[in-house]
Formats: C-alpha cells, sequence, structure tokens
C-alpha cells in the first residue's frame, strides 16, 4: 500500500569503489520526471562525489569527514532530513560513506519521522557490491558484512569483469551473511529492470545473523595537491606503485592541460576527461591504518615527478 504525500527516501551503501555514485547518477535518471533531493556522504573532509551528481533540478546537501551515522555526523545527517522534509520533492537519495555502518539506519529514521510528522515513506537500503573483490573485503572489512546484513537489496556490479562461476561464489557469500536479501546484478551500475527500485520495500529489521560490530577504525584519509600539468603515463605509474596499500582514490587533476577524474580501487583505475571545473586539483586516499601508503606514496613520486608532492 502506497503511502501517499510521503517523500520516498533509498540509502545507496557499498564499499570504497564499488560504484555507488555511477549507481546514483542511474538512479536519478530512473526518477527524472520528478523532484529529487541527493544527501552525499564522504569520510573525508574533500568531497568529490557531490561535484559528480550536481545538476539541474537536483537539491544537493554533502556531508563530509565522517559517516552519517557515526555521533559525530548523525546530528548534521537528521538535520539535512528535517530540512529537506520542508522542500517540494518526491524523491531523496542518500549516498552513504563507503566505510559507513548503516545498520542504525532504522534508528536515524525514527528520530527523523518524529521531527518532520513522518514525511518519510523509508523505501530500504540499496548495496553495490563489487563482483571483483568483495570475498576479499568480507573477510577484511567489517563495515562491507554490516553493509550487506542492513541491505534490503545487494546489487553485484562488474560482473562484466568476472566469470559465472565467480558470481554464483560472491551470492553466495551475500546470502550466508543476509539470507533474507534480495540479490541482483549488473554492470556499469545500470538499473536494468524497473521493479529493482519500485517493488523495494524496507524490512526494518536485520536478517537472523550474528555479526559482531566492530568499530570501524585506523582509517588514513590524506588529500593531496595536484596543482599544475601533468603527464597521463606519469601518474598511472606512480599510483600503481602504491595501490597495494589503499582502498580507494579518486579527484580532479589536469593531464596534458585538460581536467580530468582519477577514480581508482588497488585493483583498479579509470582517468578520463571531466567537464566538471573544480576550486582546485586534488586527490583524495583512503586506506586502512596499518598500511604504508604515505611512505610508498612519496617514494614512488620521486621516480616521475620532480616538484614537490603537498600534502593538505
Amino acid at each position: 500500500m502506497k503511502e501517499k504525500g510521503k517523500k520516498k527516501l533509498y540509502l545507496i551503501s557499498g564499499f570504497l569503489g564499488a560504484g555507488k555514485t555511477t549507481f546514483m547518477h542511474n538512479l536519478i535518471d530512473f526518477f527524472k520526471e520528478q523532484k529529487i533531493a541527493v544527501i552525499v556522504n564522504e569520510f573525508g573532509k574533500q568531497g568529490m562525489d557531490g561535484m559528480l551528481l550536481k545538476g539541474d533540478g537536483i537539491l544537493l546537501k554533502e556531508i563530509s569527514n565522517g559517516s552519517i551515522f557515526c555521533n559525530c555526523r548523525s546530528d548534521s545527517f537528521i538535520d539535512a532530513l528535517v530540512r529537506i522534509a520542508e522542500y517540494p520533492v518526491d524523491k531523496v537519495l542518500v549516498e552513504s560513506s563507503g566505510l559507513s555502518d548503516p545498520t542504525d539506519m532504522g534508528k536515524i529514521m525514527s528520530v527523523v519521522q518524529n521531527l518532520t510528522e513522518s514525511s518519510y515513506d523509508y523505501r530500504g537500503t540499496i548495496v553495490i557490491a563489487d563482483a571483483t573483490n568483495i570475498e576479499k573485503l568480507v573477510a577484511t572489512a567489517p563495515a562491507v558484512k554490516l553493509q550487506i546484513a542492513s541491505s534490503d537489496l545487494v546489487i553485484i556490479n562488474k560482473i562484466d569483469l568476472v566469470n559465472e562461476d565467480k558470481i554464483e561464489s560472491v551470492e553466495k557469500i551475500i546470502g550466508e551473511i543476509n539470507y533474507l536479501v534480495k540479490i541482483e546484478r549488473t554492470s556499469f551500475g545500470r538499473i536494468s529492470d524497473p521493479n529493482w527500485i519500485e517493488n523495494l520495500h524496507n524490512r526494518n529489521s536485520l536478517a537472523d545473523i550474528n555479526i559482531t560490530k566492530k568499530r570501524i577504525i585506523g582509517t588514513q584519509k590524506l588529500l593531496v595537491s595536484m596543482e599544475g600539468n601533468h603527464r597521463k603515463e606519469s601518474l598511472e605509474n606512480w599510483i600503481k606503485d602504491f595501490s597495494d596499500t589503499f582502498y580507494r582514490i579518486k579527484g580532479f587533476v589536469i593531464i596534458d592541460n585538460k581536467w580530468s577524474y582519477i577514480n581508482g580501487t588497488s585493483n583498479q583505475l579509470e582517468i578520463y576527461e571531466s567537464n566538471i571545473i573544480p576550486k582546485d586539483s586534488s586527490i583524495v586516499i583512503l586506506a586502512a591504518g596499518n598500511q604504508p601508503v604515505k611512505t610508498k606514496m612519496l617514494s614512488s613520486w620521486k621516480k616521475y615527478f620532480n616538484r614537490e608532492l603537498i600534502l593538505l
């Protein structure tokens, strides 16, 4: 039964580099005939995804420097939802940080509903999973299990990069964490079936599983100035040299006199021309706290560039 007059709210989760922002673009296009508000949450101080999602007719709110589910930023998240409740929008899309633990979304929504006279119809959590590395992440990153455990739909992304056996293995792992969740497959974050979105409904509870919630600690956040013009080959070689030490790298850089966007994980890297002109040229790197990312990054930089690398 539809709840008339309420703003439908969707939470998009998934670990770093899984393809959340690309999926968000597709979801925004899916709702293009409606008025949309978007909340983008990034763990670091420097927001990148917000710049990628800006568009005409979209009300955008960015919450950076922490997860919207932790005590340090949850008040900002609640405040943003309360404010958006006053706007004439049909859909609210929330992209959470890749390091976030969304298992408290139900508690946050209870607070928001009390403050907004039940203005929202929370449709559920969609988790984007990277088919190429989700097995490894489930074993090493506590946030991944928690994201899957609290999800209503898991979309296995990048299936074009793996074989059927790999996909079936990923599906089995997801099912073991959350046996109630619906699982779909896609490439490039495409929504190939409208029913994925139209039939999504929040169960308001976790699967009957036993996951010990671990505090997500020891994450390095490095912001690097990239002022000036760069050669693409040199940047690729530099990043490749220390790629085994980070979870995620992204940012806007001038390459061959054109603005470009760098987007990568430890096993994939994309660099492509961008029509977005940011205020400055910089990249953000997120890594586990026990990784020597800074040391390897600085050492490698000297091999390809003859100027100082500046950390902000």
